[in-house]
């Protein structure tokens, strides 16, 4: 990702370049860079160094770019989870997906599975696995610091990655899914009889 939008933004300084090329001198330059010129310098280099720049300017920018809906929120370090498949042909890489009540073949794909800043909107953390490989491998390689707050869909249930973040103060909010064994220790609130009810519906504690 970080690879990405170095190589945009440098493609954008080459345009703007062409566009002032009497005035380069000025600026050192006999001629405009050639927009092949970045591919070239990065052919051998490694995807550490775009990584660390990337990371970079985004702690150092990351107050300028924060979300002003978000300013009072008692929670600094809210963390938001999803991914998304991009489908491919089904000879490229194996489906994804309940099989099809037609009979029609799964579509393969790749899906990209990212870790959202909720105060920046930027995306601190990208993998790309094939569809067929569940959700809930992607928490296995997350490196959050205690009191994280992370926020994702029933698809990345896993109570033992659950119980290893409880351990380490790493808080998660996400929905239970309709199959899962529990049973309610305490009622600590239940609105569920009253109309209109806003935020917090009902609170238990719950042992699986």
């Amino acid at each position: 990702m970080g690879y990405l939008v170095i190589v945009m933004a440098y493609a954008s300084f080459a345009k703007g370049c062409l566009a002032c090329e009497g005035k380069l001198s000025h600026l050192g330059f006999d001629t405009a860079p050639a927009r092949s010129t970045l591919s070239d310098a990065n052919r051998r280099r490694s995807y550490l160094v775009f990584e660390t720049i990337y990371l970079e300017l985004l702690k150092k920018y990351h107050g300028f770019i924060s979300d002003s809906r978000l300013k009072g929120l008692s929670i600094r370090n809210l963390k938001i989870i999803d991914s998304s498949t991009i489908s491919l042909f089904g000879d490229v890489l194996r489906g994804v997906g309940r099989p099809r009540l037609d009979g029609a073949r799964r579509k393969g794909g790749i899906k990209v599975h990212a870790m959202m800043d909720a105060f920046s909107g930027v995306m601190e953390f990208v993998r790309m696995t094939p569809a067929k490989v569940h959700d809930r491998q992607f928490l296995l390689k997350l490196k959050l610091p205690g009191e994280s707050f992370v926020v994702f869909d029933k698809a990345y249930n896993d109570y033992r990655q659950f119980h290893s973040w409880s351990r380490q103060q790493v808080w998660f909010v996400s929905r239970m899914k309709e199959n899962a064994v529990y049973h309610v220790c305490k009622v600590l609130i239940d609105r569920t009889r009253k109309q209109k009810c806003n935020g917090v519906v009902k609170d238990q504690i719950k042992s699986q």
